[in-house]
């Protein structure tokens, strides 16, 4: 990138796309949009810092950055949010993570400066008030359906409260095609919980049959 004078925030996708298609492609697999968003998130968090010198973000750090994610969503604030809702964030990942009571200011400021250091976050400003928020809306959907994920199975939420709401379409579609390649069993009980919720004026819209008719087809 730096050879052909690339600023970095536009070389960055550029190589996080090309590494995270060509592989899907050559080894036949189904390509949807959740199996491309993976490959690029993998990259951005693995082999940008490693390009970098910076630091590989962890399994655990990766959760906080879901975390966040799924807030960012819930509070629709795709254009930012401020320092100390991030942070909220980022710790109350942590330890949910560690089952601790408590977690270390310090590690959580140094996570969101990886965070950034790695690109997956960027840094704005709003009336001189500086906000965090993702690079594009997509790699913030796909993370926050990792975290919805986790939140389904733990029964800290429930589906109802996602499946029509229009700012979640996106997250949900994420969920739905992580969990039909990953474990058929457990799409299949998706579908069935879909089917179950007796949304509003069913009947007459068919909201629920035709979300779980386009889960079904993309699976």
């Amino acid at each position: 990138a730096s050879q052909v004078g690339l600023h970095p925030h536009l070389a960055l996708p550029l190589i996080a796309a090309s590494l995270a298609i060509r592989p899907l492609s050559d080894e036949g697999a189904i390509v949807t949009k959740a199996a491309i968003m993976e490959r690029i998130v993998a990259t951005q968090l693995d082999e940008w810092p490693r390009i970098n010198g910076g630091k590989t973000i962890r399994k655990e750090e990766r959760s906080a950055l879901e975390a966040l994610a799924f807030e960012v969503i819930a509070r629709g604030a795709l254009s930012g949010v401020k320092r100390e809702v991030a942070v909220s964030s980022i710790a109350s990942a942590l330890r949910r993570s560690r089952s601790l009571n408590g977690s270390d200011p310090r590690e959580c400021d140094e996570l969101l400066a990886c965070f950034l250091a790695s690109g997956a976050l960027i840094q704005g400003e709003a009336s001189g008030v500086p906000l965090y928020m993702f690079r594009h809306s997509a790699w913030c959907e796909y993370l926050a359906s990792c975290e919805l994920e986790r939140m389904l199975t733990a029964g800290r939420a429930e589906l109802r409260a996602y499946a029509h709401e229009r700012r979640w379409c996106d997250v949900v579609t994420y969920l739905a095609e992580r969990t039909s390649a990953r474990d058929q069993g457990r799409m299949r009980r998706l579908y069935e919980q879909t089917m179950a919720l007796q949304s509003p004026y069913e009947s007459l819209l068919w909201r629920d049959y035709l979300l779980a008719v386009r889960w079904v087809a993309q699976g």
